[in-house]
């Protein structure tokens, strides 16, 4: 999680991340390599955070020998067992992840937006928080239980709903009224 940017000793800063498993079978690793850079002020720029004065990545390797790779089918006379104990929260993990791989429906295309729909969208995320919550409950685009889902996600389903349905339209009145309303 980022510190807020109006906290005390805030610097911005970013991460460039490499993600590669390598070896197979019991041998497997998902190895790290993380460029991390933060901002100096003189001069203005964004540098290399250091390890020692010659290192500007930082690595980690996991083991992975637990999880099957994506897709892999499973042999029907079980799974390779790790060298080391299982737990609780291994199992856990490993479970979440032999659920995902399972198919899923593929969701309704929705076309590509025009030039007027971008304009619609971006209008859309200008309004406040309550505004966008207030809009998408009225046309029935999201329901109170849509409320506990992240912001994103939520504004994300209520905008195709809305092309599905065919209420861009309203939705575009809706927001033209609000922004008359100012």
């Amino acid at each position: 999680m980022n510190p807020d940017t109006y906290e005390r000793d805030w610097k911005p800063g970013y991460n460039l991340l490499d993600l590669t498993v390598s070896g197979e079978d019991l041998g497997r690793t998902l190895d790290v390599c993380a460029y991390v850079r933060h901002f100096q002020k003189a001069p203005e720029m964004f540098v290399a955070l250091r390890q020692d004065r010659f290192q500007e990545e930082w690595t980690l390797r996991m083991p992975l020998p637990h999880v099957r790779p994506l897709g892999a089918i499973a042999v029907p006379g079980g799974e390779p067992s790790p060298p080391y104990h299982s737990t609780k929260v291994a199992e856990a993990v490993h479970s979440a992840a032999t659920a995902a791989a399972v198919p899923v429906e593929a969701k309704p295309e929705v076309p590509m937006p025009g030039p007027s729909t971008r304009n619609l969208i971006y209008r859309f995320w200008e309004l406040s928080i309550g505004e966008r919550r207030d809009v998408t409950l009225k046309l029935g685009l999201i329901t109170e239980g849509d409320l506990a889902v992240p912001e994103p996600e939520r504004y994300t389903k209520a905008l195709r709903e809305a092309a599905v349905r065919g209420l861009l339209g309203e939705l575009a009145a809706e927001i033209q009224r609000i922004e008359n309303g100012r």
